[in-house]
């Protein structure tokens, strides 16, 4: 929480929007919180195999997963590889371009359908 002391007044639209804004920050630290509770119990651990199971969100907006291209089935979360990757890839390099990512979502076909060649 932050307190903000200005000498000048705010609007009651500004007000709304900047509390908007507090509580957005509030719910994403929350989910941050959660996400680095969850990885406590596997601190090293780089991927997370859970078919059909339920990702840990780094964040509280995840994108919508669409049907399978193929035939059309939902679907469902297959593993994901968290951040410890970086640190095993040993990428602390400055100056270099290196990766950076929160987690990485892998989402398979419900039916487990192939590719068409």
């Amino acid at each position: 929480m932050f307190v903000c002391l200005l000498s000048t007044s705010f609007s009651d639209t500004e007000v709304t929007d900047l509390e908007s804004i507090a509580k957005k920050v509030s719910k994403e630290e929350a989910r941050f919180r959660m996400f680095k509770e969850a990885m406590k119990s596997a601190p090293d651990q780089v991927i997370r195999f859970q078919r059909d199971g339920k990702p840990i969100w780094l964040s509280d907006n995840p994108v919508e997963v669409k049907n399978c291209e193929v035939c059309g089935a939902e679907r469902v979360f297959e593993f994901q590889v968290t951040p410890q990757l970086l640190c095993h890839l040993k990428l602390d390099t400055i100056g270099e371009l290196n990766p950076d990512f929160g987690s990485l979502y892998i989402f398979t076909c419900s039916n487990s359908c192939e590719l068409p060649r």
